[in-house]
This record gives C-alpha cells, structure tokens and sequence, in this order.
C-alpha cells in the first residue's frame, strides 16, 4: 500500500497549480481603485472593470484545461460532488432560459454564473497548503485595507458627511461588500506568528473596516468581535469581566447616540424621516418591486443579467440575494442555489469545520448578500463560491488519518439467523467470508459498520430499517424494505432502496473513509454513485468475475468499469489480480476464512465415509451435479450429502439427477438442505470428505478460489477438489 508521504508527494503538482490559481486570482480581485474614479467625481463605474473578468475568465479556461489534465495524471480522477453537479445543472439552465428568451447577454454577465462552478470546483481539490492559502488572504486583505484607508484621506467630502461613500474612488457601493470581507479576514491574525506584524495587521484591518464607512461591515465585525468574547468568557467563566464590559458597551453607545454627528453616521439618509425604507438606503422599495416583478415570469425568471427598470426610472439590481435570484432565475433558479448552499454547510458539519475561518467567512457575505449586490457580481460570486470549495476541500491523507476515526464501511448482502423472519435475501458463503474480513478489519483496531443491501422477499410485510450489534462487534445496518408487489412496484422499489442507501452513505460517510465492497453485478451502479459523491477510499473485494459465468459481455463491461473506480483489492488468487489490476494498484490475497472452528461434535459413527459438498446449486458452474455424479462411482460404503443454496430451478433440476442417479448406485445420495450458523458447522464436522467440485473446461476456474477448501479444513474434513491453477 502506498505510505501517507507518497500520496502527498503525489499530489503535490496538483496543489502547486491550484495555489498558484488562487495567487492570480486573489491579485486581479485585490484592486478595486478604478481608474475613472480618481477625479474625486460622483462614481459612475461598475464594482469591476470589464478586463478584469476578460482577463481571469480567460485564464480559469486555460488553467482548468491544464488542472484536469494533470490532476487525471496524478490521482487518475477528478473529485466532483454534490455541489458541483449542482452549480453546473444552473448554469445549463441560466444558459438554454436565456435562449429562451431570444436574449443576448455579454460573456462577462454568463461568466459569473460559470465563474461559480468553477471556483469551487477548483478550490475543492485543494488538499495541503491551508498555510500558503492563509497567508494570501492575508495579503488580500492587507491590500483592500489600505485602498480604503487610501479612499478615506483623499475624499474632499469629511468622514461623517452623508455624501461621503459617493465620492470614494472606490466604486458606489463596494465599499459594504469590501468591509463585510475584511471582517472574517480579521480573524487571519491567528496564523500569524511574528507579535509586530500580528498587531500592524490587526490595526490595518480595524482602520479599513472602519474606513468603508459601511454600517453593516462595522455591525457585523462588532457581532464577530462580541461573539468571540462571549465564548472565551463562557469557557473561562469569566462572569463579572462579561457582565461589567456589556454593561460598559451599552452605556457607551447610549453616550454616542447624544451626538448628532454619531446619529447620522449610524441613521445615514434617515435622519430627516426615520422608516425602514429610508434606514436601509431605500432598499425594502427595491426588494418589493423586483420580488412583484419577479412574478411575470416566475419559473426560470428574466434571465441572468436582467435589471428591474420601473416606469420611468433606472434600471436597479434587488440588493438581495434571494430576491434577485428570483427575479433573473426563477423559483428554479432559487432551488437551486438554496440546495448548493445546503449541502456546502451540511457537509462542512459533517465534517466539523464549523468553527473555521472558511465557514465564518461564507456567514457573514451571505449576511451582507442580503443588503447588498453579491449575485451577479463576477468578484463576489468567485470569490465567494472559492471559499465554498476550500471549505468542502478534498481531505489530505495525513489529514484523514489524523481527524477521522479507524472505521471501515463494509458494503455487500448481509444478514443473521435470528432476523430470519424479515426473508431478506443473502449468501451464506458471502456472509462466511464477511463475517472473517469483519474480524480481520476489527483485530487490526477498525470499527466495521456492515452496510447491507438485503431486501425482503416477503409478498406480505414491510420492515424498518434498523441497526444491531453482531456478536463479533460490528454495527450491521439494515436499510427499509418494502415487501414484494406486481413487476412494476418491484422496479420502483428495486432502485428506491439503493437510493436509501446512498442517502445513508451521504450524511455519514466522509472523504478517505474506507468503503470495503463485496462485489455484485447488483452493486455498480451503487458504488459508481459512492464513489462519485462521497469520494472513499474504495476497496473492492473481488471473489470471481461473474461475465466469466453468464457469458454476458454487457456485464463485463460493467464489472470492469466498478474495479477500475477501485483504490485497491483483495482478490482471492493472483491470476486474478494479473486479470483486473492493470494499473498496478495496492492489493491482497485472501482465499477464505484462515481460522479454525471450535469442535461441536463427533464423526458421524454408522460406519459409512460421509462426504458433504456445500455450495451453490448453479448449473453453470456445475459443482453441485458434479458432486451428485461422483456418487455413481462409489460402493455402498459411502454417503454423498449435498447441502447449500440456489435458484429454485436449478435446485429442482439437482433434486430431479439425485432421484436418477440414487437409482444406478449403491452409495446413498441425499440432498440435506440449506443450514447456516452452528447448525452448519456441526452438519460439516459430521462429515469426512469435502468436495469442490465443478466445471473444469469453465472460463471462472482462472480467476475465482473455491472458498469452501479452507471452510472443509477449518472444520476438520480431508478435501477432495478440481485441478485448477487458482488452486495449484
């Protein structure tokens, strides 16, 4: 298996160019004097200069080309989740309802809608750096706050004069977005180490928050500030300090607030009629024209880059994220960004990064998207869904290993004896064999959660989904499964059932997790999706290629494409490891289960040489009828059993040749049943003789091992078996 250090090293080209990306980025967004303000006029020029989205919109293309191509290099896959299928299911949507509508946009107003894709799809696969990336930001942030310190000392306007933000050479309007991402980046002045440097950059961005003159960038960094100090108090319990400095902050804005200059600072334009409309700059009248607006055309709305214009006025953006988001996309459109949002902070819970700066920094622009033009805005849409993406990043191995507890997810067909009632369908031989890689995993000190995917037989009841402890420790989880009904209700409830389990896999299973498959036609697709959303260390255990039994070349395709999504294997000979691993990835033998069975009981004393063959009835490998001919050729001194499982039309066909052969030999043929459990060992210790038997000319006797030879041994039986090379 591959070491920690080399996964890291691995990548290490992958997160150069990432980093990299981030610097230019960060540089093209850090300058936001333009040069048509600097006249100390009224502003008239948008948030962003136009080459600015040309230029970087351009470079994303040529650098996601050349990401994907050498990260697909490096790792052999590119980590794509919820979020990013999401973002690029809306810009598909804003694109064909702008065709639609017969509306030409420019390329800058449709490449902040991609811009959102690709940020965070960029930003996602970050996995090292989290200190280079600290430290640009710091610089980012140092460079915005000295523009509006910069902005502040040349106005000819004084700091409290109403007019004062109009005539900043920063742009009409940047100044609250710019204050409300200085206000999380504050909090970088942790990750710096010097106390000189610390302190200097801890001024800075107190003076260019405050140089913004943004009322909501201020409210917000006191709520941050007021935040923090509530829970250093609450952990230290700290009372009396947080009793007497709230009592001071209130008697202190009480003071200020006898100020008629602080009262304006804090009122603005709604000094002269205070309302809510005239407090907010005028913004509720917007919010309720472009949200009465938006109901014109309320599916996928205007269209990106579409401005309310009411009679006879100017064309005004909502100053709202949702509202505009309604009024350019639709309730489609809101869904949409909504569910994104959803699954960034959900999996960011799962993943306890609630507490990150990244997190902190999502709350509060969301905060001030509410006040203010963030969507649509080419800077604040990047910048904001990059942040995302760090926030969801793809975990290091070091990091996984470090944060995430030794848990292996066990996915196959499982069940137990005492759940007999519920008719959920598994393999003996299966849960045999899972039942040894459970207590492999468990000895070596890793939690084992059995994912099954058993579902119930029954035509007449329906059963819950619930979890047990095995006696071996593991957890065994059992989804919902609805009894069986007509062809159509079993279809329905055939890919409902996996969905269940993809939603149980997705709130609980995290990056790097390892995800531990029994292989099964029936479990492509599932694991595709996994590996897919989840992005787990796949482990694939491969026991035979089941097209090498059916024939079937579609299934072989499809088994080939599931062990190619692999990570690693365990495979039960080395043939078969020359046959599927082409990549030459980490992989392990396992013929079965290596251990010895405690003895419950004597040979069978009727002097007769009992011989058991246990296994699957399946006509096309054979080894039950092979078993039942073998009988031909044995004297009365013998007892040929025949126990295991399989499709009813092969057990008649089997029951049919023991009633024809019985009567040509001497040897007793019996077919015994199926048993499971102590009741199955006992019935093998009673025997003398195993056989493993099956079709010799078959294209499976390359690739597969029977299994049953280690379970003969453990239980004391000599072994008869085929010639086979899996076995030689």
């Amino acid at each position: 298996m591959e070491t920690i250090k080399q996964k890291t090293k691995k990548c290490e080209l992958t997160n150069l160019l990432l980093l990299v990306y981030l610097l230019i980025t960060l540089f093209l967004f850090a300058f936001v004097n333009m040069p048509a303000a600097t006249h100390l006029n009224r502003i008239c020029v948008p948030y962003i200069a136009g080459w600015v989205v040309d230029w970087h919109t351009t470079f994303t293309y040529i650098f996601l080309i050349t990401f994907v191509i050498v990260m697909l290099y490096e790792r052999g896959s590119l980590y794509a989740n919820g979020v990013t299928l999401i973002l690029a299911i809306k810009c598909i949507v804003d694109g064909l309802t702008l065709w639609a509508l017969g509306r030409t946009v420019p390329f800058s107003v449709y490449a902040s809608t991609l811009g959102m894709l690709l940020s965070y799809f960029l930003a996602s696969q970050i996995t090292s750096g989290e200190k280079v990336i600290s430290k640009l930001f710091i610089i980012f942030a140092s460079v915005l706050a000295m523009q509006a310190i910069f902005a502040m000392s040349v106005s000819i306007v004084p700091y409290l004069n109403v007019l004062f933000k109009e005539y900043m050479v920063i742009p009409y309007g940047a100044s609250n977005i710019i204050a409300s991402a200085l206000v999380p980046m504050f909090f970088f002045h942790k990750e710096i180490k010097h106390k000189l440097f610390k302190w200097l950059y801890i001024v800075l961005m107190v003076v260019g928050i405050f140089a913004t003159k943004s009322r909501g960038g201020m409210l917000l960094f006191a709520a941050c500030l007021a935040v923090e100090f509530l829970l250093y108090c609450i952990k230290n319990k700290k009372w009396k300090l947080l009793i007497s400095l709230a009592l001071i902050a209130i008697a202190g804005v009480g003071v200020l607030f006898c100020f008629e200059s602080f009262r304006t600072f804090i009122i603005g334009f709604a000094k002269d009629k205070l309302t809510l409309d005239t407090l907010t700059s005028g913004r509720v009248t917007l919010w309720i024209d472009n949200f009465i607006a938006a109901f014109g055309l309320p599916i996928f709305g205007h269209g990106i880059g579409a401005y309310y214009s009411a009679p006879f006025g100017v064309p005004q953006d909502a100053h709202n994220l949702i509202v505009g988001l309604f009024y350019r996309c639709g309730i489609v459109g809101v869904v949409l960004y909504a569910w994104a949002l959803v699954l960034v902070f959900k999996q960011a819970k799962k993943e306890k990064k609630l507490s990150s700066v990244w997190f902190v920094f999502l709350v509060i622009m969301l905060a001030n998207s509410m006040f203010e033009v963030c969507y649509q805005s080419y800077k604040c849409d990047v910048i904001f869904w990059f942040i995302a993406g760090l926030l969801n990043r793809r975990q290091s191995a070091e990091e996984s290993a470090k944060n995430n507890p030794k848990k292996v997810y066990y996915l196959g067909y499982y069940d137990v004896q005492e759940n007999a009632n519920e008719k959920r369908g598994y393999v003996l031989s299966a849960t045999t064999k899972m039942q040894y890689m459970c207590k492999a995993f468990m000895d070596a000190g890793y939690e084992v959660e059995i994912l099954s995917m058993s579902a119930t037989s029954s035509t007449k009841q329906s059963f819950p989904f619930q979890q047990r402890t095995l006696e071996n420790g593991a957890t065994l989880t059992l989804m919902k499964t609805k009894k069986r009904g007509n062809k159509l209700q079993r279809i329905i409830e055939y890919f409902v059932h996996r969905l269940r389990m993809l939603r149980y896999v997705n709130k609980r299973m995290q990056q790097n997790d390892i995800l531990l498959v029994y292989h099964s036609i029936e479990l492509c697709s599932l694991v595709s999706l996994v590996k897919f959303f989840n992005r787990p260390k796949l482990i694939m255990e491969v026991n035979e290629i089941y097209a090498d039994v059916s024939g079937n070349t579609k299934v072989k395709k499809m088994e080939y494409a599931a062990f190619k999504r692999a990570d690693g294997y365990v495979l039960p000979t080395i043939l078969l490891n020359e046959k599927i691993n082409a990549e030459g990835k980490p992989y392990t033998i396992n013929h079965g289960t290596y251990q010895p069975q405690p003895v419950l009981c004597e040979k069978r004393a009727d002097g007769k040489v009992h011989c058991v063959y246990a296994g699957t009835f399946d006509m096309r490998k054979g080894g039950a009828i092979a078993a039942a001919n073998a009988a031909k050729y044995l004297d009365g001194n013998y007892h040929m059993h025949i126990i295991g499982f399989g499709e009813e039309a092969d057990k008649r066909q089997l029951l049919q040749a023991i009633e024809e052969i019985s009567s040509q030999t001497e040897c007793k043929l019996t077919f015994d049943g199926l048993f499971s459990g102590e009741e199955y060992l006992r019935f093998l210790q009673g025997c003398h003789i195993g056989l493993s038997t099956q079709d010799p000319s078959a294209a499976f006797n390359d690739t597969s091992f029977p299994s049953k030879i280690l379970s003969y041994m453990a239980n004391g039986l000599q072994v008869v078996s085929i010639k086979i090379p899996a076995i030689q």
